[in-house]
């Protein structure tokens, strides 16, 4: 089982990987969506944080978070858990 995988099920996460959105007319494409934490649309996780900054007001203004991490490495359950409660449950 990846790290995805385990997190969907350790959470109870609804996680979109890879998530492709368009953006200045390209497809960008990011490691992750996690849906329903941060922002009324998700957070976009990508591992590269340069990729996120070039996008930033635009991801921001289609009501999207992002941070950068790589969600694919060994996160642990515990500063994972204390991520997910400082980006806050969004219903």
């Amino acid at each position: 089982m990846d790290n995805i995988d385990s997190l969907r099920k350790q959470y109870k996460l609804d996680i979109e990987s890879p998530f492709t959105l368009s953006l200045r007319g390209d497809s960008v494409t990011f490691d992750a969506l996690i849906k329903g934490f941060g922002a009324p649309n998700g957070m976009i996780i990508s591992k590269s944080g340069q990729l996120l900054q070039s996008y930033r007001d635009e991801i921001s203004s289609l009501g999207y978070g992002y941070s950068s991490f790589n969600i694919f490495g060994n996160i642990g359950l515990e500063s994972f858990y204390e991520l997910l409660e400082d980006w806050g449950k969004i219903d």
